[in-house]
């Protein structure tokens, strides 16, 4: 937060941005799946991925970052800045009470006068365009009007504002027309568990002990948000658990912002005068003054210098508090130690505000509401008098309707989604029933439109014991608008309702529905999907409403509902059919994220779709299903000389280059790159693929395209030769032609070493001598030149024994640590996993999150004995086990302990192979390992293994 001066560290927290509107992934329990790393091209990015972009709306919600991540921003071009090639200017719009100030001090000041001679490129930062004391349209038109008249050839803008009041219209488009093909709108991410471990580190909270309490107050939504998040670590700190109420967390979150936290004040007694209720009660007071008044910080210096837009000290001061602390009559040395508290922070020399605008929203409306203020009187003034409310006080507004019921009541029949963003926790039935009610009148007489879906996660709160009778006429009335019947089953679907079932089912059906009402149903059915509702609407996977749905948008939905659980991979893939490339919706978005849930049982029938979809030859159109086919082939090549696919994959790979194909179909760079990475560095895999390659027959052209592609590397020569007959690694069923093609591809006569090489091949092999002896009529065994490579490649085959040895006989090792487990020694089952996962030929133990044992190469390899032991020594690990939890979790950077791995790796081995233990596991050791499945990486997607959401929800559950 810009202004947050409390004395706590600022997190080093990277921030993601994607474009308004675009999906953001919280598949992570509820917290952002990292973008890091991401082969998504629409994932979200940093800020300094964007800095091509000429204008940047940055929006989000409120207390989600907006204004610190621009102000780094703004910082970080300011450190980069050189006269007359880059500068930077930064404007909070806070400041500003008049068009002639902000015009003076924005476009009039000494830095812009220089930049519009220099010739240099600025870039200009506007900060809380939202929260400027002058109205946002006048705002908005004013930098509208501004802007033409600068260099715009030489300017770049960044300009922070709230989502729901961005002035799209107005400001939206000038900044389009300045900048048609280098403007974009963007929205701020909310945060990473990774970012919230990050926190918890450096503010010295216990992670166990926090997550435990965050997920048992379902307070997820508020552990993503920076403003949230401080609260809550606040809260946590001062009272050891959190409350689900989101007021009830702020009242408690400000009053602990109230109490003096400096030590050295506590030790020398300098506590002050007030406790932290009377400072809250205070800050109460200012709230009401700056937040209602729109007045822009408390001026604490000479009165007669006070800023219009500012309010003195002693306009606060006077009167008295009551309440549950001893009686006040405010002074302003009172004001001034409220004012020192951590709710505020330095607006500039002499002033002091809000640190994030967020908390004096709050108490604003508490205020108020202590102090007996009439509905009446707080409606007045949220009020425009053209109409609804003004956008600055909105969420002072849904504050006070959480406080108010008379507020509350006027909020239900006016502006229903404003209302949302309030606290409706704890409502009675009918109240519910009357948000439902007028949020379906507003969404049908277009006062509210797209909007209301903001609040989503909300929906669920909204439940009560009549809800699906109340929901059943709005989702079947065909007279209705598709807005209003879409949010109806969006509520039936955050709210779990299984008692809509036949009218979900009649509704997916029904051909002269709106392709977005049968999607919608299709998703409502989530939570009553059993075997037979999956069979009932697998037709709609098989493309049956097609002609009815352009855009596959009903496909996508029944598609994300049936995979994985009720449609295998030999189901799934011959119901994958081209779409529209520019439109992504539910079977895009399908298309996109299934790499990730594909387990290694189905890449095989992956890989002949992705197989057949190349072999057709049609190199246009078809992105979503050619970028599919790309991560099917990076899936399957990390693994494929494990699990028997090698053939199949030098399959794929010559349909791809045959006629000179190219190699990648879509459109992933990143991972494109990767891909081409793991070729040049992983030797063991790559000749596995020449090995396989090299049985076949290939032309000198065919053999050249490989090369070209990545898959035959100069460091393969020596190996290549090996294979020849008389080579150390010779390979009788090699075809020779095919492999002296392969060779020529790679053999360079002006490098020593090749030369050397194959020199020494022809004296091997009467095959080598007969091709290439001929080249080394001219060349003197014996000459010095002769011994330099020699020696140089002694040097070479002596830096490749420096490699680690190759583990010998991890089945021995298996069946030793098992025996040591079944007497009783914990500690050698997690051992015994480790070798599990080493390959024949493995140098390591694998990657630590690969979870999921019956893919491991030494389950593979076990006889069914030594698997039944196995899965029966699983659970007492999972008794016995120490998890050390301290000594890793929500660390920086965050060591991953193998004991820990083990422990998931028993559940999902017990899960899959025996659900009878499963479900005897008691709740205490799901307690115990709670946090571990919470804390761990979800899992290693590119290899197969399973994500750890598969145990999450049922550990959750039983920990509680």
């Amino acid at each position: 937060m810009s202004h947050f001066v409390d004395n706590k560290p600022k997190f080093a927290w990277p921030r993601f941005w994607l474009p308004l509107g675009g999906s953001i992934d919280i598949s992570d329990s509820g917290f952002l799946s990292d973008p890091l790393g991401s082969r998504d091209p629409d994932a979200p990015r940093t800020l300094e991925a964007w800095a091509g972009w000429r204008s940047l709306a940055l929006l989000g919600e409120p207390g989600i970052g907006k204004s610190t991540a621009l102000k780094d921003e703004s910082d970080r071009t300011e450190k980069s800045a050189q006269e007359g090639v880059l500068q930077s200017c930064y404007f909070d719009l806070r400041s500003f009470s008049s068009e002639t100030l902000l015009v003076q001090r924005v476009f009039e000041n000494e830095k812009m006068t220089r930049w519009k001679q220099d010739g240099s490129h600025l870039v200009l930062h506007l900060d809380s365009l939202d929260e400027a004391l002058l109205r946002i349209e006048t705002v908005a038109n004013l930098i509208a009007a501004e802007l033409p008249s600068l260099p715009v050839d030489r300017l770049s803008i960044r300009v922070a504002c709230r989502t729901a009041v961005w002035p799209a219209e107005t400001l939206g488009v000038a900044l389009q027309r300045l900048w048609p093909a280098a403007a974009a709108a963007l929205e701020l991410a909310p945060l990473r568990r990774e970012d919230i471990f990050n926190a918890l580190a450096a503010e010295k909270i216990p992670s166990e002990g926090f997550m435990r309490a965050l997920l048992s107050a379902h307070a997820i939504p508020f552990a993503i948000k920076p403003l949230t998040l401080r609260l809550l670590m606040a809260t946590y700190q001062q009272n050891g658990s959190l409350p689900e109420s989101s007021r009830e967390l702020y009242q408690l979150g400000c009053r602990a912002l109230c109490e003096e936290s400096n030590n050295s004040r506590l030790n020398t007694g300098r506590r002050g005068r007030l406790n932290a209720a009377q400072r809250m009660r205070l800050a109460g007071r200012i709230a009401a003054a700056t937040i209602l008044g729109n007045q822009f910080a408390v001026w604490t210096g000479k009165e007669s210098e006070c800023p219009s837009e500012d309010v003195p000290v002693s306009a606060l001061a006077g009167s008295e508090e009551t309440g549950d602390f001893a009686k006040l009559v405010c002074t302003d040395d009172d004001v001034r130690e409220t004012l020192d508290t951590g709710l505020f922070g330095s607006y500039g020399e002499q002033r002091l505000g809000w640190a994030h605008r967020g908390y004096g929203e709050f108490l604003a409306a508490n205020y108020l509401h202590v102090r007996g203020v009439p509905a009446t009187t707080i409606l007045k003034a949220v009020r425009h008098p053209s109409g609804g409310l003004y956008p600055q006080l909105s969420n002072f507004a849904a504050w006070a309707a959480s406080i108010d019921t008379d507020v509350r009541s006027a909020l239900i029949a006016e502006d229903p989604a404003a209302l949302l963003a309030g606290d409706v926790s704890g409502l009675d039935d009918e109240t519910k029933r009357a948000i439902l009610r007028s949020l379906f009148s507003a969404v049908q007489n277009k006062r509210i439109t797209d909007s209301v879906y903001k609040h989503a996660e909300i929906f669920s709160k909204l439940r009560y014991a009549e809800l699906a009778e109340d929901l059943r006429p709005v989702v079947v009335d065909q007279n209705l608008d598709v807005g209003t019947r879409h949010l109806a089953l969006l509520i039936a679907e955050r709210c779990h309702l299984t008692d809509l079932r036949a009218e979900g089912l009649q509704l997916a059906f029904d051909p002269t529905e709106h392709p977005q009402i049968r999607g919608g149903a299709v998703a409502a059915l989530k939570h009553c999907l059993d075997a037979d509702i999956a069979r009932q609407l697998l037709p709609l996977a098989q493309g049956a409403a097609d002609a009815e749905d352009s855009h596959h948008e009903i496909k996508g939905d029944t598609l994300r509902l049936l995979w994985p659980d009720h449609i295998s991979a030999e189901q799934l893939f011959p119901l994958l059919t081209p779409s529209d490339d520019h439109f992504f919706g539910a079977y895009a978005h399908f298309l996109r994220t299934l790499p990730e849930a594909l387990k290694v049982r189905d890449l095989m029938p992956a890989l002949q779709w992705a197989t057949q979809l190349v072999a057709a030859g049609d190199r246009r159109g078809n992105h979503h299903l050619r970028s599919l086919a790309d991560e099917i082939m990076f899936k399957v090549w990390a693994i494929f000389d494990a699990e028997g696919f090698t053939e199949a994959i030098v399959d794929h790979v010559a349909a791809r280059l045959r006629d000179h194909g190219p190699l990648f179909l879509g459109l992933d760079r990143k991972s494109q790159k990767e891909f081409l990475l793991s070729l040049r560095e992983d030797a063991s895999r790559r000749r596995a693929f020449l090995g396989a390659l090299s049985r076949r027959q290939l032309g000198p052209v065919d053999a050249y395209l490989f090369k070209k592609a990545g898959f035959v590397q100069s460091a393969d020569l020596e190996w290549l030769l090996s294979m020849a007959p008389g080579g150390a690694e010779e390979e009788p069923s090699v075809h020779i032609e095919t492999l002296f093609n392969i060779i020529d591809t790679v053999f360079d006569d002006q490098n020593t070493g090749d030369v050397e090489a194959l020199h020494a091949a022809t004296q091997r092999s009467p095959w080598v001598l007969t091709r290439y002896g001929a080249w080394f009529g001219a060349v003197p065994l014996d000459s010095p030149v002769r011994d330099h490579w020699l020696a140089q490649q002694a040097q070479l085959r002596a830096l490749e024994d420096g490699l680690p040895p190759p583990i010998e006989n991890p089945a021995g090792r298996i069946r030793s640590l098992l025996t040591e487990a079944e007497s009783g020694r914990w500690e050698a089952w997690w051992q015994m996993t480790c070798f599990l996962a080493v390959t024949p030929k493995g140098r390591g133990f694998g990657d630590e999150t690969d979870y999921l044992i019956v893919d491991m190469p030494g389950w593979i390899e076990a006889d069914p004995d030594v698997r039944d032991r196995i899965v029966a020594s699983a659970l007492p690990y999972l008794t016995s086990a120490n998890t050390r939890i301290d000594e890793w979790l929500g660390h920086s950077p965050m060591p991953i302990l193998r004991q820990a791995v083990a422990g998931v790796r028993a559940f999902l081995l017990v899960k899959r192979l025996s659900p009878e233990r499963y479900a005897q596991i008691e709740d205490e050791i799901w307690r115990k390992w709670a946090p571990v499945i919470v804390g761990l990486p979800r899992g290693n997607h590119a290899k197969g293994g399973p994500n750890l959401d598969v145990i999450l929800p049922e550990a959750l559950e039983r920990a509680r």
